[in-house]
């Protein structure tokens, strides 16, 4: 599904018509579809009772999901080019992994951020700073709590050098095995847990982390498991 872009393509939306638009909303925008999160000093009955008087008339709606094709695994890489006019160009090389429920998927995610997240990570300091392969480079995974993960390198640079790029990625892959990776997992250790207690610190952030938790994967402890 990531290899769609996330607004669509431009042949469909030229195919709609407003019917079609006004019948998506009312099937997809729906209270069963809808998560209301309240954090804060508040007195929950009441709260509770506030959402009813305002949401309890809204007809629920069906969870009938739309028919989504599985991806069929290759056995070699799949390429996808398409033209844009502008003057650099925007690669992403990107590996399955299993579903979030599965154990391994942490592995990934810290993987990727040693890879690739901030100025300190490997890939920023070899092909972005060293060897000046990229104008910018990161790494990062992803996953919803259903179906197969993803983790990915995105890079934007000039036309020219993104065969070099690619394999310069390869050869720091293969010889990060290697490595004494010690301080980077400190590293990123601490940016998680930092990022994810500061989300915590307002009422806001504690709103977005049970919806965010609820949304991906049905579990509102899921981000102090991970902490």
């Amino acid at each position: 599904a990531r290899r769609h872009p996330v607004i669509g393509h431009r042949e469909h939306f030229d195919r709609l018509s407003h019917e079609n638009l006004l019948a998506y909303h009312r099937s997809r925008y729906t209270p069963s579809r809808a998560i209301v999160v309240v954090s804060g000093d508040i007195d929950e009955q009441e709260v509770k009772r506030e959402i009813v008087r305002l949401l309890g008339d809204l007809p629920m709606g069906d969870l009938v999901e739309p028919a989504l094709p599985s991806e069929i695994a290759g056995m070699g890489a799949s390429v996808k080019q398409q033209d844009f006019a502008v003057s650099t160009t925007r690669t992403i090389l990107g590996w399955k992994t299993p579903s979030m429920r599965e154990k391994d998927f942490a592995v990934y995610s810290v993987a990727a951020a040693v890879l690739g997240r901030g100025q300190s990570s490997l890939l920023y300091r070899e092909l972005r700073e060293n060897q000046e392969l990229a104008i910018e480079i990161g790494a990062w995974a992803w996953c919803l709590g259903w179906g197969d993960g993803l983790v990915a390198i995105s890079a934007e640079a000039e036309p020219e050098r993104v065969t070099a790029l690619h394999q310069q990625v390869e050869l720091l892959l293969q010889s990060a095995q290697q490595l004494d990776l010690s301080w980077h997992l400190q590293r990123v250790k601490r940016q998680i847990m930092v990022a994810q207690l500061r989300g915590l610190t307002t009422a806001s952030g504690r709103a977005n982390d049970l919806a965010s938790n609820w949304h991906v994967a049905r579990d509102l402890n899921l981000s102090l498991i991970h902490i």
